[in-house]
């Protein structure tokens, strides 16, 4: 606060010019899963935000102000995995927005999405890939200044920049359990689908079923990470360890569901939350698999295939009726003999 208040009467003194407005744009990261999250790193994202907008709006109320912009978030709007904390700041300034409207003061909070090539989210490139699959593409530095210079001129309180895929970004949201009214599904769509990559699987041998499986949930987990590779990722690791948090969730069985033909529940990665987990589900679900402990038996099958019964029926009817009863005989025999 006295840094601040410095600051001002540094500028009421020397200025030939009155203050004309604030531009608050400070902010930081500290992405992780919620469950992760401690307090110190909330007050890490919070402080710069948070309190630093507050004290501009006290110190500076009286004053007639042009304009009071603050540099808002997406992430408030629309939500954004791993950013909690991000979210819960920048839903602060756009409370602030709407508080000093309806204190007839100005205010504008302008829910920014990524921009490209400058910002920390240009240095953490996952977390642009990250939206782009949401469909939200990242905004450039030449569309950041040419928005901003035409909202000083509106008198809206709150705006979104963020240029969205709207199509993609509606087959995302629609997974969410709190937006799944909002968009039409055909009953049974999902086990109705053809997956191309399953008819493969199922004409390998079933130790090599096993190892494409296994590549392909590795894919799947990557790409819901925004990783280039999945080289890296533990198979034994807990999904949540990982940096999946529920958005994320909902998005691999989404992808698992369309990449695989079928339908999974909804509590996926909970029952099943590692990779090694999830998979020993996978290829009972599809392969007809059994895993137990770690032996994994192989498809189940009756005791003899459709096959070698055609066969065995041909010989039954080559050999006569006191051929069959010797055969009967020693078998029953044995059997006597054995539980003897």
């Amino acid at each position: 606060v006295d840094s601040m208040t410095k600051v001002l009467a540094k500028i009421d003194s020397t200025s030939t010019f009155p203050l004309a407005g604030i531009i608050h744009s400070a902010g930081m990261l500290s992405d992780g899963v919620l469950v992760n999250q401690s307090w110190s790193s909330f007050e890490q994202v919070m402080a710069p935000k948070v309190e630093g907008a507050w004290i501009l709006h006290k110190l500076t109320q009286n004053q007639p102000l042009d304009f009071f912009i603050l540099f808002s978030s997406g992430a408030s709007l629309l939500g954004s995995a791993g950013q909690g904390n991000h979210a819960a700041a920048n839903a602060f300034l756009d409370c602030l927005a709407h508080y000093r409207q309806a204190m007839s003061l100005t205010g504008l909070s302008i829910n920014w999405g990524a921009v490209s090539v400058v910002g920390e989210a240009a240095e953490k490139g996952a977390d642009i890939r990250l939206q782009q699959k949401l469909g939200i593409e990242a905004i450039t530095p030449e569309k950041f200044l040419e928005s901003l210079e035409k909202l000083m001129n509106f008198s809206e309180v709150q705006v979104g920049v963020l240029p969205i895929n709207w199509l993609n970004w509606q087959d995302r949201v629609t997974q969410w359990r709190f937006l799944a009214d909002w968009k039409e599904k055909t009953v049974n769509t999902v086990p109705a689908l053809k997956s191309d990559f399953l008819e493969h699987l199922k004409m390998l041998i079933p130790s090599e079923q096993r190892r494409l499986l296994e590549v392909h949930v590795r894919q799947q987990v990557a790409q819901v990470l925004g990783l280039n590779s999945f080289i890296n990722i533990d198979f034994s690791q807990g999904f949540f360890e990982l940096g999946i948090d529920s958005l994320m969730s909902v998005e691999l069985r989404s992808f698992l569901q369309k990449s695989l033909g079928c339908e999974l529940p909804s509590t996926l990665t909970f029952k099943y939350p590692t990779l090694k987990n999830l998979v020993d589900y996978l290829a009972e679900l599809l392969l007809d698999v059994k895993v137990e402990g770690n032996s994994t038996i192989e498809r189940k099958q009756t005791e003899v295939d459709e096959e070698t019964q055609e066969q065995l029926l041909a010989k039954t009817k080559e050999l006569s009726e006191k051929q069959l009863e010797e055969i009967i005989d020693q078998k029953l025999n044995l059997f006597v003999n054995e539980e003897l």
